[in-house]
């Protein structure tokens, strides 16, 4: 499964600087849970960023769960150290 995901461009130069550092797993946190996640790392998080879309990283079919967070008590699992190169696909708004 293909999610997409907008992130503020400090968030995004942080979670690759992880990957750079070696961090195996990284999380984003979402208010809903995704339902058809494929088990093992056979989906990807895209990422967009500044109105354009930056790449994805690969997505664990695996979700935490925190009943304490009432805002996004949902939690994605990616592979920051194996993020897809820039890309150059069409903004995705003018």
């Amino acid at each position: 499964m293909d999610l997409g995901i907008v992130m503020r461009g400090e968030v995004l130069q942080d979670k690759r600087a992880d990957g750079r550092a070696g961090r195996a797993v990284a999380t984003w946190n979402t208010r809903r849970v995704p339902t058809r996640l494929t088990a093992g790392w056979t989906n990807r998080l895209f990422v967009a960023s500044a109105g354009a879309w930056r790449g994805y990283f690969p997505l664990s079919g695996d979700v935490l769960w925190n009943p304490q967070d009432d805002a996004a008590p949902y939690a994605l699992i990616f592979a920051p150290r194996t993020p897809s190169p820039s890309t150059s696909w069409k903004k995705m708004r003018d």
